[in-house]
Protein backbone atom coordinates (compact mmCIF):
# COMPACT_ATOMS: atom_id res chain seq x y z
CA UNK A 1 0.00 0.00 0.00
CA UNK A 2 3.14 2.58 0.81
CA UNK A 3 4.24 1.44 -2.89
CA UNK A 4 1.13 2.86 -4.49
CA UNK A 5 1.36 5.71 -2.41
CA UNK A 6 5.11 6.78 -2.95
CA UNK A 7 4.03 5.94 -7.20
CA UNK A 8 0.57 7.97 -7.20
CA UNK A 9 2.71 10.63 -5.82
CA UNK A 10 4.86 10.50 -8.37
CA UNK A 11 2.48 10.45 -11.04
CA UNK A 12 0.24 12.94 -9.72
CA UNK A 13 1.75 14.92 -7.25
CA UNK A 14 5.12 16.68 -6.65
CA UNK A 15 7.24 13.85 -5.70
CA UNK A 16 10.39 12.58 -7.26
CA UNK A 17 10.27 8.85 -8.50
CA UNK A 18 11.38 5.79 -7.47
CA UNK A 19 11.25 1.94 -7.55
CA UNK A 20 8.63 0.23 -5.07
CA UNK A 21 11.29 -2.45 -4.25
CA UNK A 22 12.43 -1.25 -0.50
CA UNK A 23 14.92 -3.43 -0.18
CA UNK A 24 17.32 -1.39 -3.27
CA UNK A 25 19.88 0.98 -2.12
CA UNK A 26 18.55 4.56 -1.49
CA UNK A 27 18.50 6.72 -4.54
CA UNK A 28 18.86 10.67 -4.76
CA UNK A 29 16.73 12.56 -6.15
CA UNK A 30 18.43 14.19 -8.72
CA UNK A 31 19.23 10.92 -10.20
CA UNK A 32 16.32 9.50 -10.19
CA UNK A 33 14.46 12.70 -11.92
CA UNK A 34 17.39 12.20 -14.84
CA UNK A 35 17.23 8.91 -15.39
CA UNK A 36 13.38 9.91 -15.59
CA UNK A 37 14.25 11.92 -18.64
CA UNK A 38 16.48 9.67 -19.88
CA UNK A 39 13.44 7.23 -20.29
CA UNK A 40 11.65 10.05 -22.00
CA UNK A 41 14.60 10.88 -24.80
CA UNK A 42 14.99 6.98 -25.24
CA UNK A 43 11.33 6.25 -26.02
CA UNK A 44 11.14 8.78 -28.49
CA UNK A 45 13.95 7.60 -30.05
CA UNK A 46 12.83 3.68 -30.30
CA UNK A 47 9.47 5.34 -31.75
CA UNK A 48 11.54 7.44 -34.36
CA UNK A 49 13.69 4.20 -34.96
CA UNK A 50 10.33 2.60 -35.74
CA UNK A 51 9.28 5.34 -37.98
CA UNK A 52 12.09 4.56 -40.21
CA UNK A 53 11.13 0.82 -40.91
CA UNK A 54 11.42 0.18 -44.55
CA UNK A 55 7.42 -0.56 -45.58
CA UNK A 56 5.85 0.86 -42.54
CA UNK A 57 3.25 2.60 -44.22
CA UNK A 58 2.17 -0.71 -45.88
CA UNK A 59 2.29 -2.28 -42.44
CA UNK A 60 -0.23 0.52 -41.11
CA UNK A 61 -2.20 0.08 -43.75
CA UNK A 62 -2.84 -3.29 -43.59
CA UNK A 63 -3.24 -3.18 -40.42
CA UNK A 64 -5.88 -0.90 -40.23
CA UNK A 65 -8.04 -1.88 -43.28
CA UNK A 66 -11.09 -2.69 -41.14
CA UNK A 67 -10.32 1.29 -39.71
CA UNK A 68 -10.54 3.21 -43.26
CA UNK A 69 -10.88 6.85 -41.38
CA UNK A 70 -8.25 6.06 -39.76
CA UNK A 71 -5.63 6.61 -42.34
CA UNK A 72 -8.03 9.48 -43.95
CA UNK A 73 -7.70 11.73 -41.25
CA UNK A 74 -3.82 11.58 -41.50
CA UNK A 75 -3.36 12.23 -44.71
CA UNK A 76 -5.48 13.18 -47.95
CA UNK A 77 -6.68 9.95 -50.71
CA UNK A 78 -5.87 7.34 -47.57
CA UNK A 79 -2.25 6.80 -47.18
CA UNK A 80 -0.87 6.72 -43.73
CA UNK A 81 2.66 8.47 -45.12
CA UNK A 82 2.96 10.92 -42.50
CA UNK A 83 3.08 7.94 -39.75
CA UNK A 84 6.84 7.07 -41.87
CA UNK A 85 9.18 8.45 -43.17
CA UNK A 86 11.75 11.12 -42.44
CA UNK A 87 9.22 13.66 -41.98
CA UNK A 88 7.73 11.85 -39.33
CA UNK A 89 10.49 11.46 -37.68
CA UNK A 90 10.73 15.25 -37.47
CA UNK A 91 7.44 15.22 -36.17
CA UNK A 92 8.41 13.38 -33.29
CA UNK A 93 11.87 15.27 -32.48
CA UNK A 94 9.16 18.49 -32.91
CA UNK A 95 7.51 17.25 -29.93
CA UNK A 96 10.49 16.31 -27.65
CA UNK A 97 12.02 19.95 -28.45
CA UNK A 98 9.26 21.57 -27.58
CA UNK A 99 8.85 19.51 -24.40
CA UNK A 100 12.14 20.46 -23.65
CA UNK A 101 12.04 24.15 -24.38
CA UNK A 102 9.09 24.35 -22.02
CA UNK A 103 10.54 22.60 -19.11
CA UNK A 104 13.47 25.16 -19.80
CA UNK A 105 11.51 28.08 -19.63
CA UNK A 106 9.60 26.90 -16.18
CA UNK A 107 12.50 25.66 -14.24
CA UNK A 108 15.06 29.06 -14.92
CA UNK A 109 16.85 29.87 -11.44
CA UNK A 110 15.15 27.28 -9.65
CA UNK A 111 16.91 27.25 -6.35
CA UNK A 112 16.36 24.56 -4.55
CA UNK A 113 14.26 21.61 -4.24
CA UNK A 114 11.96 23.17 -2.30
CA UNK A 115 10.50 25.43 -4.32
CA UNK A 116 7.18 25.44 -6.13
CA UNK A 117 8.80 25.12 -9.76
CA UNK A 118 11.21 22.36 -8.58
CA UNK A 119 8.06 20.20 -8.29
CA UNK A 120 7.46 20.09 -11.70
CA UNK A 121 10.92 19.06 -13.03
CA UNK A 122 10.96 16.33 -10.32
CA UNK A 123 6.74 15.52 -10.26
CA UNK A 124 3.81 14.92 -11.63
CA UNK A 125 5.58 12.59 -14.10
CA UNK A 126 1.68 11.49 -15.71
CA UNK A 127 0.94 14.91 -16.59
CA UNK A 128 4.47 15.58 -18.21
CA UNK A 129 3.93 12.18 -20.22
CA UNK A 130 0.54 13.38 -21.13
CA UNK A 131 1.76 16.84 -22.22
CA UNK A 132 5.18 15.50 -24.34
CA UNK A 133 2.49 12.80 -26.23
CA UNK A 134 -0.33 15.73 -26.92
CA UNK A 135 2.92 17.79 -28.29
CA UNK A 136 3.34 14.72 -30.80
CA UNK A 137 0.41 14.44 -32.12
CA UNK A 138 -0.15 18.06 -32.68
CA UNK A 139 3.27 18.00 -34.47
CA UNK A 140 1.81 15.54 -36.26
CA UNK A 141 -0.59 18.60 -38.20
CA UNK A 142 2.51 20.54 -38.66
CA UNK A 143 2.44 21.94 -42.44
CA UNK A 144 4.68 19.45 -44.92
CA UNK A 145 6.88 22.52 -45.95
CA UNK A 146 8.17 23.37 -42.66
CA UNK A 147 10.28 19.93 -42.64
CA UNK A 148 12.99 22.08 -44.44
CA UNK A 149 13.31 24.82 -41.86
CA UNK A 150 13.07 22.14 -39.31
CA UNK A 151 16.31 20.62 -41.01
CA UNK A 152 18.55 23.65 -40.90
CA UNK A 153 17.15 24.17 -37.32
CA UNK A 154 18.09 20.87 -36.68
CA UNK A 155 21.57 21.11 -38.07
CA UNK A 156 22.23 23.60 -35.98
CA UNK A 157 21.48 22.07 -32.93
CA UNK A 158 23.03 19.00 -33.64
CA UNK A 159 26.13 20.46 -33.81
CA UNK A 160 25.55 22.66 -31.06
CA UNK A 161 25.36 19.48 -29.04
CA UNK A 162 28.65 17.96 -30.56
CA UNK A 163 30.95 20.70 -29.82
CA UNK A 164 28.93 21.07 -26.04
CA UNK A 165 29.39 16.95 -26.24
CA UNK A 166 33.53 17.60 -27.02
CA UNK A 167 34.21 20.44 -24.47
CA UNK A 168 32.97 18.11 -21.59
CA UNK A 169 34.69 15.17 -22.76
CA UNK A 170 37.98 17.99 -22.80
CA UNK A 171 37.02 19.08 -19.45
CA UNK A 172 36.50 15.56 -18.11
CA UNK A 173 40.02 14.88 -18.96
CA UNK A 174 41.69 17.64 -17.58
CA UNK A 175 39.34 16.76 -13.89
CA UNK A 176 40.84 13.19 -13.88
CA UNK A 177 43.92 14.39 -14.41
CA UNK A 178 44.14 16.84 -11.62
CA UNK A 179 41.91 14.19 -9.60
CA UNK A 180 44.21 11.22 -9.66
CA UNK A 181 47.53 13.70 -9.49
CA UNK A 182 45.72 15.44 -6.13
CA UNK A 183 46.57 18.73 -7.23
CA UNK A 184 42.78 19.77 -6.36
CA UNK A 185 44.14 19.19 -2.95
CA UNK A 186 47.29 21.38 -3.17
CA UNK A 187 49.56 18.17 -2.92
CA UNK A 188 50.93 15.90 -5.65
CA UNK A 189 49.95 12.09 -5.46
CA UNK A 190 52.73 9.65 -6.37
CA UNK A 191 50.78 6.49 -6.77
CA UNK A 192 47.96 8.93 -8.63
CA UNK A 193 50.98 10.09 -10.95
CA UNK A 194 52.04 6.76 -11.68
CA UNK A 195 48.56 5.65 -12.21
CA UNK A 196 47.85 7.77 -14.88
CA UNK A 197 51.19 7.78 -16.73
CA UNK A 198 50.18 3.27 -16.93
CA UNK A 199 46.51 4.49 -18.03
CA UNK A 200 48.56 7.06 -20.50
CA UNK A 201 50.55 4.32 -22.20
CA UNK A 202 47.30 1.97 -22.04
CA UNK A 203 45.43 4.50 -24.36
CA UNK A 204 48.16 4.87 -26.13
CA UNK A 205 49.09 1.66 -27.28
CA UNK A 206 45.12 1.17 -28.07
CA UNK A 207 45.07 4.49 -29.88
CA UNK A 208 48.21 3.20 -32.35
CA UNK A 209 46.88 -0.14 -32.72
CA UNK A 210 43.65 1.25 -33.64
CA UNK A 211 44.50 3.67 -36.41
CA UNK A 212 46.91 0.82 -37.47
CA UNK A 213 44.22 -1.35 -38.24
CA UNK A 214 42.31 1.79 -40.11
CA UNK A 215 44.93 2.00 -42.19
CA UNK A 216 44.79 -2.10 -42.87
CA UNK A 217 41.11 -2.19 -43.88
CA UNK A 218 40.29 1.34 -44.98
CA UNK A 219 43.66 2.85 -46.72
CA UNK A 220 45.04 0.45 -48.47
CA UNK A 221 45.43 0.48 -52.27
CA UNK A 222 43.35 3.47 -54.55
CA UNK A 223 41.71 4.55 -51.61
CA UNK A 224 42.85 7.99 -51.51
CA UNK A 225 39.81 9.69 -49.19
CA UNK A 226 40.22 7.44 -46.63
CA UNK A 227 44.02 8.10 -46.56
CA UNK A 228 43.71 11.50 -46.36
CA UNK A 229 41.58 11.04 -43.62
CA UNK A 230 43.77 8.88 -41.78
CA UNK A 231 46.78 10.98 -42.57
CA UNK A 232 45.29 14.07 -41.35
CA UNK A 233 43.68 12.67 -37.94
CA UNK A 234 47.24 10.42 -37.16
CA UNK A 235 49.01 13.85 -37.78
CA UNK A 236 46.82 15.81 -35.36
CA UNK A 237 47.35 12.92 -32.49
CA UNK A 238 51.18 13.30 -32.84
CA UNK A 239 50.73 17.18 -32.85
CA UNK A 240 48.41 16.77 -29.75
CA UNK A 241 50.94 14.51 -27.51
CA UNK A 242 53.88 17.16 -28.55
CA UNK A 243 52.31 20.06 -27.72
CA UNK A 244 51.25 18.65 -24.10
CA UNK A 245 54.81 17.40 -23.30
CA UNK A 246 56.14 20.98 -24.13
CA UNK A 247 58.26 22.73 -21.23
CA UNK A 248 56.25 25.90 -22.44
CA UNK A 249 52.87 24.12 -21.98
CA UNK A 250 53.26 23.01 -18.48
CA UNK A 251 54.23 26.52 -17.44
CA UNK A 252 50.84 28.10 -19.16
CA UNK A 253 49.06 24.78 -17.62
CA UNK A 254 50.60 22.50 -14.72
CA UNK A 255 47.81 20.51 -15.18
CA UNK A 256 48.87 19.17 -19.05
CA UNK A 257 49.53 15.56 -18.85
CA UNK A 258 49.68 13.04 -20.90
CA UNK A 259 46.47 11.13 -19.73
CA UNK A 260 44.16 13.80 -21.65
CA UNK A 261 46.40 13.65 -24.50
CA UNK A 262 45.94 9.71 -24.82
CA UNK A 263 42.37 10.03 -23.77
CA UNK A 264 41.73 12.97 -27.15
CA UNK A 265 44.06 10.58 -29.25
CA UNK A 266 41.77 7.38 -28.65
CA UNK A 267 38.43 9.62 -29.23
CA UNK A 268 40.02 10.73 -32.61
CA UNK A 269 40.49 7.32 -33.73
CA UNK A 270 36.49 6.52 -32.53
CA UNK A 271 35.48 9.37 -34.51
CA UNK A 272 37.90 8.16 -38.03
CA UNK A 273 36.95 4.73 -37.57
CA UNK A 274 33.00 5.76 -37.35
CA UNK A 275 33.38 7.86 -40.17
CA UNK A 276 35.17 5.70 -42.10
CA UNK A 277 32.17 3.09 -41.37
CA UNK A 278 29.60 5.70 -42.00
CA UNK A 279 30.50 5.60 -45.75
CA UNK A 280 28.28 4.56 -48.37
CA UNK A 281 29.27 1.09 -50.00
CA UNK A 282 29.67 1.76 -53.40
CA UNK A 283 28.10 -0.30 -56.31
CA UNK A 284 30.88 -1.61 -57.81
CA UNK A 285 30.09 -4.47 -60.14
CA UNK A 286 33.17 -7.57 -60.19
CA UNK A 287 35.47 -7.09 -63.20
CA UNK A 288 35.02 -11.29 -63.31
CA UNK A 289 31.57 -10.56 -64.29
CA UNK A 290 32.06 -8.46 -66.99
CA UNK A 291 34.75 -10.68 -68.09
CA UNK A 292 32.45 -13.50 -68.59
CA UNK A 293 29.81 -11.74 -70.39
CA UNK A 294 32.35 -10.61 -72.44
CA UNK A 295 33.86 -14.18 -73.08
CA UNK A 296 30.25 -15.24 -73.53
CA UNK A 297 29.40 -13.13 -76.29
CA UNK A 298 32.63 -14.11 -78.28
CA UNK A 299 32.30 -17.31 -77.58
CA UNK A 300 28.75 -16.68 -79.26
CA UNK A 301 30.29 -14.73 -82.29
CA UNK A 302 32.48 -17.71 -82.85
CA UNK A 303 29.88 -20.46 -83.15
CA UNK A 304 29.64 -21.85 -86.33
CA UNK A 305 26.28 -21.04 -88.08
CA UNK A 306 24.62 -24.63 -88.00
CA UNK A 307 25.62 -25.33 -84.10
CA UNK A 308 22.86 -24.48 -81.36
CA UNK A 309 23.89 -22.15 -78.86
CA UNK A 310 24.68 -24.56 -75.72
CA UNK A 311 23.27 -22.80 -72.17
CA UNK A 312 26.72 -21.47 -71.61
CA UNK A 313 26.91 -19.57 -75.09
CA UNK A 314 23.65 -17.45 -74.00
CA UNK A 315 24.28 -13.59 -74.39
CA UNK A 316 23.68 -12.01 -71.64
CA UNK A 317 23.30 -8.64 -71.27
CA UNK A 318 23.82 -5.78 -68.75
CA UNK A 319 20.13 -5.04 -69.08
CA UNK A 320 18.67 -8.24 -69.05
CA UNK A 321 21.04 -9.37 -65.79
CA UNK A 322 20.20 -8.89 -62.71
CA UNK A 323 21.95 -6.69 -60.38
CA UNK A 324 25.17 -8.67 -59.28
CA UNK A 325 24.33 -7.33 -55.61
CA UNK A 326 21.31 -9.57 -55.77
CA UNK A 327 23.38 -12.57 -56.35
CA UNK A 328 25.84 -11.47 -53.57
CA UNK A 329 25.76 -8.32 -51.18
CA UNK A 330 29.71 -8.57 -50.97
CA UNK A 331 29.88 -7.82 -54.47
CA UNK A 332 28.30 -4.23 -53.48
CA UNK A 333 31.45 -3.33 -51.90
CA UNK A 334 34.70 -1.85 -52.95
CA UNK A 335 37.25 -4.52 -51.56
CA UNK A 336 40.00 -2.53 -52.03
CA UNK A 337 38.18 0.44 -49.11
CA UNK A 338 36.27 -1.51 -46.85
CA UNK A 339 36.81 -4.88 -45.35
CA UNK A 340 35.46 -8.08 -46.16
CA UNK A 341 31.68 -7.55 -44.91
CA UNK A 342 31.08 -11.08 -43.74
CA UNK A 343 29.51 -9.40 -41.19
CA UNK A 344 27.76 -6.74 -42.95
CA UNK A 345 26.00 -5.66 -39.79
CA UNK A 346 29.20 -4.29 -38.57
CA UNK A 347 28.62 -1.09 -40.02
CA UNK A 348 25.63 0.00 -37.85
CA UNK A 349 27.84 -0.97 -34.81
CA UNK A 350 29.63 2.60 -35.01
CA UNK A 351 26.07 4.25 -35.18
CA UNK A 352 24.62 2.28 -32.42
CA UNK A 353 28.03 2.89 -30.28
CA UNK A 354 27.96 6.71 -30.94
CA UNK A 355 24.23 7.10 -30.03
CA UNK A 356 24.79 5.48 -26.66
CA UNK A 357 28.11 8.23 -26.27
CA UNK A 358 25.61 10.71 -27.35
CA UNK A 359 23.33 9.67 -23.92
CA UNK A 360 26.26 9.27 -21.69
CA UNK A 361 27.22 12.69 -22.98
CA UNK A 362 23.98 14.60 -22.10
CA UNK A 363 23.80 13.15 -18.92
CA UNK A 364 27.60 14.04 -17.74
CA UNK A 365 27.39 17.55 -19.37
CA UNK A 366 23.83 17.83 -17.40
CA UNK A 367 26.09 17.54 -14.34
CA UNK A 368 29.06 19.12 -15.02
CA UNK A 369 27.17 22.36 -15.90
CA UNK A 370 25.58 22.25 -12.34
CA UNK A 371 25.02 25.54 -10.94
CA UNK A 372 26.31 27.24 -7.84
CA UNK A 373 23.22 28.48 -6.12
CA UNK A 374 24.14 30.64 -3.25
CA UNK A 375 23.25 28.76 0.35
CA UNK A 376 19.35 29.84 1.41
CA UNK A 377 20.55 28.22 4.44
CA UNK A 378 18.90 24.67 5.80
CA UNK A 379 15.07 24.66 5.40
CA UNK A 380 12.56 22.32 6.72
CA UNK A 381 12.58 18.95 4.46
CA UNK A 382 9.32 18.49 2.47
CA UNK A 383 7.25 15.75 3.02
CA UNK A 384 9.26 12.61 1.78
CA UNK A 385 6.18 9.79 0.11
CA UNK A 386 9.12 7.17 -0.22
CA UNK A 387 8.99 6.49 4.00
CA UNK A 388 5.47 4.77 3.53
CA UNK A 389 6.95 2.36 1.29
CA UNK A 390 9.18 1.43 -1.87
CA UNK A 391 12.66 2.57 -2.65
CA UNK A 392 13.86 5.43 -0.32
CA UNK A 393 14.49 8.43 -1.86
CA UNK A 394 16.84 11.00 -0.92
CA UNK A 395 16.54 15.08 -0.98
CA UNK A 396 20.09 15.89 -1.68
CA UNK A 397 18.50 19.18 -3.15
CA UNK A 398 16.77 20.81 -0.01
CA UNK A 399 19.33 23.24 0.47
CA UNK A 400 20.27 23.58 -3.25
CA UNK A 401 20.17 22.27 -6.67
CA UNK A 402 22.93 19.68 -7.78
CA UNK A 403 22.43 20.68 -11.43
CA UNK A 404 20.99 23.51 -13.37
CA UNK A 405 16.84 22.56 -14.40
CA UNK A 406 17.20 24.66 -16.99
CA UNK A 407 20.30 24.45 -18.41
CA UNK A 408 19.79 20.34 -18.48
CA UNK A 409 16.27 21.01 -20.38
CA UNK A 410 18.35 23.05 -22.97
CA UNK A 411 21.06 20.50 -23.21
CA UNK A 412 17.97 17.55 -24.01
CA UNK A 413 16.97 20.11 -26.54
CA UNK A 414 20.14 19.62 -28.25
CA UNK A 415 20.56 15.95 -27.81
CA UNK A 416 17.11 15.80 -28.81
CA UNK A 417 18.15 17.67 -32.28
CA UNK A 418 21.18 15.54 -32.75
CA UNK A 419 19.25 12.18 -32.32
CA UNK A 420 17.09 13.63 -35.57
CA UNK A 421 19.92 14.47 -37.49
CA UNK A 422 21.43 11.10 -36.97
CA UNK A 423 18.70 9.10 -37.89
CA UNK A 424 17.80 11.08 -40.79
CA UNK A 425 21.14 11.64 -42.66
CA UNK A 426 21.99 15.15 -41.66
CA UNK A 427 21.43 17.29 -44.92
CA UNK A 428 20.21 14.10 -46.78
CA UNK A 429 16.35 13.62 -44.92
CA UNK A 430 15.24 11.79 -47.73
CA UNK A 431 17.69 8.77 -48.12
CA UNK A 432 17.15 8.13 -44.74
CA UNK A 433 16.77 4.41 -44.06
CA UNK A 434 16.78 2.16 -40.72
CA UNK A 435 18.33 -0.66 -43.07
CA UNK A 436 21.13 1.65 -43.83
CA UNK A 437 21.40 3.98 -40.67
CA UNK A 438 24.50 6.05 -40.99
CA UNK A 439 25.42 4.81 -44.30
CA UNK A 440 25.98 8.19 -45.87
CA UNK A 441 28.76 10.66 -46.62
CA UNK A 442 26.93 13.51 -44.07
CA UNK A 443 27.72 11.45 -41.44
CA UNK A 444 31.20 10.67 -42.49
CA UNK A 445 31.97 14.54 -42.92
CA UNK A 446 30.61 15.43 -39.65
CA UNK A 447 32.21 12.56 -37.53
CA UNK A 448 35.48 13.78 -39.04
CA UNK A 449 34.58 17.40 -38.61
CA UNK A 450 34.34 16.49 -34.53
CA UNK A 451 37.23 14.85 -34.23
CA UNK A 452 38.87 18.11 -35.60
CA UNK A 453 37.10 20.43 -33.79
CA UNK A 454 38.22 17.70 -30.06
CA UNK A 455 41.85 18.45 -31.54
CA UNK A 456 41.53 22.11 -31.38
CA UNK A 457 38.92 22.52 -28.29
CA UNK A 458 41.86 20.29 -26.12
CA UNK A 459 45.08 22.14 -27.53
CA UNK A 460 43.12 25.72 -26.88
CA UNK A 461 42.42 24.15 -23.45
CA UNK A 462 46.66 23.33 -22.64
CA UNK A 463 47.09 27.42 -23.53
CA UNK A 464 44.15 29.13 -22.22
CA UNK A 465 43.51 26.84 -19.25
CA UNK A 466 39.89 27.83 -17.45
Amino acid sequence: MGCCTSQIACCCGPASCALCCESLPPINESTGTRAMYIGLLTISFIIQCIMLIPGLKTIVEETFVDIPEFCVDLQPHGYCTRLSGYRAVYRVSIAVVVFHFLMMLLTISVPSSNHWRASIQNGYWLFKAVLLAGFGVAAFYVPRDFSRYWMYFGLVGGAAFIILQLIMLVDFTHAWNATWVGRRRGERNTCGVIATVLVALLLFAAAIFGMIMLFVFYGIGDCSTNQIFLAINTGLCILLTFLTILPCTERRNPNAGLLQASVICVYVVYLTWAGLTSEPPEKVQNPLDGLRQVGRVMALVASPPDEPVSPTHEVVTLQDSPPVAAENPSKMYNASCRPDPSFPEIDNVAAYVGIFIMFVMAVYASVRTSHSAHKLGIRKARDNPSHHGGQKVIQNEAQEVVYSYAFFHFVFCLAALYIVMQLTSWYNPWIADLSTFGLNWAAVWVKMASSWVCVAIYIYSLFIPR
